[in-house]
């Protein structure tokens, strides 16, 4: 599972990320046949974002948010957004909110 987090980005700027799933003992996970998208948002504007997984034997998940979409997130440390992951077997995890502060 993935830990309370924020980053910082200005306003209109495409946003991206790289996020690793990891055990808890920090071992990164295997996320093959697992599916992501945003679970919930504060704005409308994060749902519009796309998980893509990218070398799922480490774990590894980019997030992708385009310009015309960050453009209507609001100023401050006041977005966030939760992930859901659904493995094979139908077992659904959500994330900690993950905040952006627009500056």
């Amino acid at each position: 599972m993935m830990s309370d987090c924020s980053i910082t980005s200005t306003l209109g700027s495409c946003i991206d990320l790289e996020i690793v799933y990891q055990d808890d003992a920090g071992t990164p996970e295997d996320i093959t046949d697992n599916t992501f998208d945003i679970y919930s948002a504060s704005r409308p504007a994060l749902t519009n974002a796309v998980l893509t997984i990218t070398d799922a034997s480490v774990g590894k998940v980019h997030f992708h948010l385009a310009p015309e979409f960050s453009a209507n997130l609001a100023n401050g440390n006041i977005n966030w957004f939760r992930i859901r992951r659904t493995k094979p077997d139908g077992c659904v995890q959500v994330s900690e909110q993950i905040w952006i502060n627009i500056v």
